[in-house]
């Protein structure tokens, strides 16, 4: 969820590019992030980070059946070829190839994409660490359950 510990962050880690206004960096996230990123109340020049919204997975008229996790079971389905395309997108329209991802580390097909184009892999935790212990809990409990169904 976006913060202004987020937003600092991104300023401060994409902030050669934004300060220098010598080249436009993209950033991909949901609308809905993008749109509390990227609103009149930034924290940071956005006029040098253009924000492509990357589709959060939920299908139009989509009534949740209130499962616990839903929501991220339906992004991380197609989340992998969504951000593949948003990089094919911000290469098309900044005629400059991607030379770096910087991710979450929590996307981990971001790697795959990196080794796709040859270039390097910077994950980022922003978390704190008690978080990773529940990914951990959360993990164990998914496989768990799919050992039971099947």
């Amino acid at each position: 969820m976006p913060s202004s510990f987020n937003k600092q962050l991104i300023n401060r880690d994409l902030g050669t590019d934004v300060q220098t206004g010598t080249q436009e960096t993209p950033f991909f996230s949901t609308a809905k992030s993008n749109a509390s990123l990227f609103s009149s109340s930034s924290m940071f020049d956005d006029d040098n980070i253009k924000a492509y919204d990357v589709p959060d997975g939920v299908p139009d008229g989509y009534v949740f059946a209130g499962r616990p996790l839903e929501d991220i079971d339906l992004f991380f389905k197609v989340a992998p070829e969504n951000f593949r395309r948003a990089a094919e997108a911000a290469e098309r329209d900044t005629g400059r190839r991607v030379s770096c991802v910087v991710a979450d580390a929590f996307l981990w097909f971001s790697f795959e994409i990196a080794e796709a184009r040859g270039v390097s892999w910077v994950p980022v935790w922003t978390s704190e660490p008690r978080s990773l212990s529940i990914h951990f809990y959360t993990g164990y409990h998914c496989i768990s359950q799919f050992d039971s169904n099947n």
